[in-house]
């Protein structure tokens, strides 16, 4: 019960008890405790150390005013020294102990807090990668950044200022009101609480004012932190339109609006700070003066106004700075529930109950009647039907905008078809797990892009355990064995952003390596040679034919010269199937491939 209202209260002083992006500071604390108490025992063991830690500097820092009072007392009545050396020593022990305590605290906890936030960041960066494809592509990049920043910040901000700042003091001045009253009479201990009730009222309902901005502040800051990192991914197209200013400008009046929004949002904050602190002044003024009067009458002695002024003046410096910790604790949750957020999104594409480990070595592919669309209003494949034999390769070619590499996000599954079956090995793909399903499969695609690390390191992405020989024979077939020498530093070559400091024939390379190198079931190559020059091309063409005869291989081309040795080739037109057969049988029947191979004979003999 106890823990419900500590929660309720710091609901209170946070936000008001409102509801924020559909979750209560309630919520968003409960959902935190499983990454602060987790499975490491030795982490349970730190969180309740440092929690006694807690409890003992508390204990101390109530102590100290009592202690100091003692002593007062007894020089005031010339007791012997031994005595009073004995009550000075024990004040300053105490004190010294209560720092000590402190210091303790966060030793211990400091690496508990850093794990809560590895974990809630690492939580957060799996389930991203469980999301769809949908989801990364409507997403901006520079808002998942800043959410996984945020991630890592907000917990230590919130765990540091509710519960090693605002509930330990506010319960040291419950403790020291209760002392006053005790020693002094109710008026004292009443005073006290008030200047306690009058600060968290006054902050109830300043900092719900202030709220609005810290939300404004943020959604303004995810849009200008989306749009600088879009803008530096795209630098290169930046370059080749020379919009450098442009995109200067487009940046700047995002900054000079967060700038507007984190000034308002400062200035609430400081607002608010500065009614706390005359809030605060107020209640030193009044009890001051009346312990003040109180040893004129000679009612109280100096030591007892020693005593009243230490309990005020050692909970006056905390208090005065609740509205900062305040601030940060409420920032926290705010960028905690943006997080909680992402964490809820769920999966577009889950595994069935019970799906299977798929692995097959030569298996079939059949596509019956599958319709899909990105976007309901536009048909992609519309009732598309066609089986890959085991072993075989067939290729499939079209205008662009026809679907051809649509068939290979669907054979992934990244997305889920709107009608129809999709199997594998006569197996509905929506009844195999997702990542046996991908391991399946190999596919090298038009755009290649890598890991800005070494060009081994992003071969060997595809099968870290592989030995030398599997590495050495890729890159033989790969045709890479010239340009890694050419290179200042091989293997360990830095492959820059995306692979931006190698060619794009040189990437397509790489990423042809890299596929072969998984040794998938399936092969799918999407223009995977529509980089390179004619002679590498033919070179590379010649070893994923070879691979290709034992395996079942999808081909979407263009150029249809690169697929005349397909066991099958498919013809699409607007998202249907307009023809299908054999090169041969195709000229036959001269219709739209027979049309496009004269289109592209003419060309090549020009």
């Amino acid at each position: 019960m106890g823990y419900a209202k500590c929660f309720d209260f710091f609901e209170l002083l946070t936000t008001n008890g409102k509801v924020l992006m559909g979750m209560t500071t309630m919520q968003t604390l409960r959902r935190v405790v499983p990454f602060l108490w987790g499975n490491d025992w030795k982490l349970r063991v730190r969180l309740v150390f440092g929690l006694i830690f807690v409890a003992m500097s508390l204990f101390l820092n109530v102590s100290i005013p009592l202690v100091l009072r003692h002593a007062i007392a007894m020089l005031s009545t010339k007791q012997p020294w031994a005595l009073v050396f004995v009550a000075l020593l024990a004040y300053g022990t105490i004190w010294t102990l209560s720092q000590v305590m402190a210091s303790f605290r966060e030793i211990v906890l400091f690496r508990l807090l850093n794990r809560g936030a590895r974990l809630l960041t690492g939580n957060l960066f799996k389930h991203l990668h469980t999301l769809s494809q949908r989801f990364h592509t409507e997403k901006s990049t520079g808002a998942i950044i800043s959410a996984l920043d945020r991630a890592q910040h907000a917990l230590p901000d919130i765990f540091w200022g509710l519960f090693l700042m605002i509930g330990p003091t506010t319960a040291e001045i419950i403790i020291s009101a209760c002392v006053l009253w005790y020693l002094y009479g109710a008026v004292y201990g009443v005073l006290l609480l008030s200047i306690l009730a009058s600060y968290a009222a006054f902050s109830y309902f300043a900092i719900t004012w202030s709220t609005k901005a810290q939300q404004e502040y943020n959604e303004i800051r995810k849009k200008t932190s989306a749009r600088i990192v879009d803008s530096l991914i795209n630098y290169e197209t930046t370059k080749y339109f020379a919009n450098h200013d442009y995109e200067f400008e487009q940046c700047d009046k995002l900054l000079a609006q967060e700038e507007n929004a984190a000034t308002q949002r400062w200035l609430r904050s400081e607002y608010v700070q500065i009614g706390q602190f005359i809030l605060i002044g107020c209640g030193l003024i009044l009890l001051t003066y009346l312990s003040g009067k109180m040893v004129f009458t000679n009612a109280q002695t100096v030591s007892d106004f020693v005593t009243i002024n230490s309990y005020l003046l050692q909970f006056v410096l905390p208090l005065a700075y609740f509205g900062y910790t305040l601030r940060k604790a409420r920032e926290g949750l705010i960028d905690l529930q943006h997080v909680f957020e992402l964490l809820d999104q769920k999966p577009e594409i889950v595994d069935a109950s019970g799906a299977l480990d798929l692995w097959v070595n030569n298996p079939s592919i059949i596509f019956d009647h599958v319709t899909f669309a990105y976007d309901k209003r536009r048909i992609i494949l519309d009732e598309v039907t066609f089986e890959v034999k085991s072993g075989q390769t067939v290729a499939f070619v079209g205008a662009t905008g026809s679907g051809k590499t649509t068939i290979g996000r669907l054979l992934y599954r990244f997305y889920d078809i709107t009608s129809g079956v999709i199997k594998i090995d006569n197996i509905d793909i929506k009844m195999v797990t997702q990542k046996s399903l991908q391991r399946m499969i190999g596919i090298i695609p038009q755009d290649t892009v890598l890991f800005n690390t070494t060009l081994l390191e992003n071969i060997m992405y595809a099968r870290p355990e592989a030995s030398k020989e599997d590495l050495a024979k890729v890159v033989q077939m790969a045709q890479l064995k010239d340009l890694i020498e050419r290179l200042p530093d091989g293997y360990l070559t830095m492959m820059g952003e995306r692979g931006a400091k190698i060619s794009g024939g040189e990437r397509q390379r790489i990423g042809i390596a890299r596929v072969l190198l998984k040794q998938p079931a399936i092969y799918i190559f999407d223009e995977a040679t529509s980089a390179l020059d004619t002679k590498t091309e033919k070179e590379i063409q010649k070893s994923l034919e070879e691979i290709s005869q034992l395996k079942t291989t999808i081909i979407i081309a263009h150029r249809l010269s690169t697929v005349i040795h397909a066991d099958n080739i498919i013809v699409l037109d607007k998202g249907k199937v307009a023809e299908q057969g054999t090169h041969e049988e195709l000229i036959a029947l001269d219709g739209m491939y027979a049309r496009l191979w004269a289109q592209q004979s003419k060309v090549r003999k020009k």
